[in-house]
């Protein structure tokens, strides 16, 4: 919906909040546990590779 309102110039938006739904809460899955120990700030999260 946000980029409709952009794109047809209905408002300027300042910000969008997205919201994604998750399948499972669980955080005890493999690649959980492969990502505990990772440092993101250098790059190291299974979910980039």
């Amino acid at each position: 919906m946000a980029a409709h309102v952009r794109d047809a110039g209905l408002i300027q938006l300042d910000q969008v909040l997205s919201v994604y739904p998750i399948a499972s809460d669980d955080m005890r899955t493999p690649s959980y546990e492969a990502d505990d120990a990772a440092d993101p700030a250098q790059g190291e999260a299974t979910i980039a590779n």
